[in-house]
């Protein structure tokens, strides 16, 4: 990106025309935002609502020149979600309690259990 007017950013002078790349592996895997970042944990998503600011992570970067492998990724997670409820027989483990659904960025529910019967 190409600074479109001077200006500063954590004290430094930024002039008109500068290039500026943002670090977005450095915002991603930051211990500031991200608890042991290095580690496999998708459990961390589980209660981002009491710490997950939508800045702090940016898998596929932003504007026109985002990775193109977003959509590729999105439309794997939904190939697999057709194979699943085409697939399996899905039915939710009584006594769990009702439904609460959280928005922070994006719609969060619950843990639930569910027992799966293939259709087969």
């Amino acid at each position: 990106r190409e600074a479109l007017q001077d200006g500063r950013l954590q004290g430094q002078h930024i002039p008109k025309g500068t290039f500026v790349c943002l670090h977005m592996m450095g915002t991603n895997m930051d211990e500031k935002y991200f608890a042991n970042a290095t580690a496999f944990q998708p459990d961390r998503w589980t209660n981002a609502d009491d710490w997950y600011q939508s800045s702090t992570m940016i898998p596929f970067s932003e504007g026109p020149r985002r990775c193109p492998g977003e959509k590729f990724a999105t439309a794997s997670i939904k190939v697999i979600a057709v194979l699943l409820l085409l697939n399996w027989e899905w039915e939710e483990v009584p006594g769990q309690g009702e439904w609460d659904v959280v928005y922070v960025d994006f719609p969060q529910l619950p843990k639930r259990e569910f027992k799966f019967t293939n259709r087969s």
